[in-house]
């Protein structure tokens, strides 16, 4: 694999069939919400790298700001039997 973090995340997932079989929707989200890429963990660890490098330092700092003010978090409850 010679492609960037970012192209790697920007490509659609391929499965390990080949491009003409694709599994069931159910099972694999639908075509509004693919499955995330597969990476190597070099990939990863290189799209991580870049993220932190393209953050704006004020936007973060606020952002973390607003995600410790949250006192409860929210949870799904669970389907009732």
């Amino acid at each position: 694999m010679n492609r960037s973090p970012l192209e790697a995340l920007a490509a659609p997932a391929q499965p390990k069939g080949g491009a003409d079989i694709l599994p069931a929707a159910s099972q694999a989200g639908s075509l509004c919400h693919p499955l995330p890429p597969r990476l190597t963990m070099a990939e990863y660890g290189a799209f991580v790298q870049a993220s932190l490098d393209r953050t704006d330092p004020g936007k973060a700092a606020r952002q973390k700001a607003i995600e410790e003010r949250i006192v409860v978090p929210f949870r799904i409850a669970p389907p009732e039997p």
